[in-house]
């Protein structure tokens, strides 16, 4: 619940986190730092000093007035055109985190659906231009790609309904990224929504993906004020009214020193006796993304109340 509230993993050393990290996830922030590498080497070698005659080498390239095949020139264009793409892609991801920043939640899921199509759209983009430098007619894959979309598609309904499902969830707004929500039993934080799925993390940062077809049932517990109790087992030592009116007396200026709480807390009495122990009841109201957050600080409080009381608890 903190996790989830809070939204913050603790703080590791880069051993821990590497360590952390699952092979592919390594592979692919090693694939990440080479391109980083390739983009700086690539920015060094055309602006720099020596660059002029490398310049003029891409120009020409990329004037197109050279025969179509396997040859340096054709290399030299796909060179370009992945060195575009990776400076597109570090550009837009950079744009996205700075954009989620300051948008409110229904606009960061926009902008996050249109960063996903624009990420795939440069891709293959970047794949049939290169076909194209090679040699390959490309009008004629795409008009093959096309017969064979058309042969397939009754096999992709899964994927048709995973798109709609997904804008319907975009533009109703039942949900959005940063809202808590419960899905077929799994409570966890949205903090995707793709094209095909939608992602949720939960206290444990398990990982939940899930289909957006099969988004149904949601139950949104962002908006919503949630009654927190806590048990609080406290030694014998003193009676019962002692207690109470100790309680009836400091929970209000508790409750003032936690602005996350709506309303309390409150004395709801003896809930159970044990052999040594008073099971007392507090609770208090709040907000169901400040719960994890507002319970830690009510239990501190109240562990400082009660000892500096001479209580046991």
């Amino acid at each position: 619940e903190s996790y989830i509230a809070e939204n913050k993993f603790k703080k590791v050393t880069v051993s821990e986190w590497w360590k952390q990290l699952k092979s592919g996830e390594k592979l692919m922030f090693v694939i990440r730092v080479l391109l980083a590498a390739l983009l700086i080497v690539g920015l060094i070698l055309l602006f720099g000093p020596f660059g002029a005659d490398l310049r003029a080498v891409f120009e020409f390239v990329l004037e197109g007035n050279w025969t179509r095949g396997v040859n340096e020139m054709a290399l030299t264009a796909i060179i370009t055109v992945i060195f575009i793409l990776v400076i597109f892609i570090f550009l837009k991801n950079f744009l996205v985190k700075a954009l989620c920043k300051v948008l409110n939640a229904k606009n960061e899921t926009i902008v996050r659906l249109v960063a996903s199509l624009l990420h795939y759209i440069a891709i293959i983009s970047a794949i049939f231009v290169c076909l194209s430098y090679l040699g390959i007619n490309t009008q004629t894959l795409v008009t093959s790609a096309s017969i064979l979309t058309l042969a397939i598609s009754l096999g992709s309904k899964d994927l048709v309904a995973d798109i709609l499902a997904g804008i319907c969830i975009i533009f109703e707004g039942d949900f959005q990224v940063g809202d808590i929500i419960d899905v077929n039993g799994f409570k966890g934080r949205v903090f995707d929504i793709g094209v095909r799925s939608t992602k949720l993390i939960d206290s444990s940062r398990n990982i939940k993906i899930i289909d957006n077809q099969s988004v149904k049932n949601v139950l949104n517990m962002s908006k919503e004020i949630t009654k927190m109790t806590i048990i609080l087992p406290v030694s014998h030592r003193g009676t019962c009214e002692k207690i109470e009116e100790m309680l009836n007396r400091e929970l209000p200026e508790i409750g003032k020193q936690i602005p996350t709480i709506i309303s309390g807390p409150t004395y709801d009495g003896v809930d159970s006796i044990d052999f040594c122990m008073i099971n007392i009841k507090i609770s208090a109201e709040c907000r169901q993304n400040d719960l994890g957050k507002t319970k830690l600080r009510l239990n501190q409080a109240l562990w400082d109340l009660f000892t500096s009381n001479g209580y046991t608890i």
